[in-house]
């Protein structure tokens, strides 16, 4: 699962009065984005630049 997409999906969902333990929820049951708490965090704390799709796209094709 790309980081990027999930980024993208927590964006769209996620507003100021709605916590993010109610957008992970959110992730699981309507997109079937299944991660942690921890790990919905460490994508949020990612730089910009960590989130390049070239860089990514390489453990695609190995898998």
């Amino acid at each position: 699962m790309r980081v990027a997409h999930v980024l993208e999906v927590y964006n769209s969902i996620k507003e100021r009065d709605i916590p993010d333990t109610r957008v992970l929820t959110i992730l699981k049951r309507d997109h079937n984005i299944l991660i942690s708490y921890r790990t919905l965090m460490n994508y949020k704390g990612k730089k910009p630049s960590e989130l390049n799709t070239n860089q990514l796209s390489i453990f695609d094709i190995a898998s």
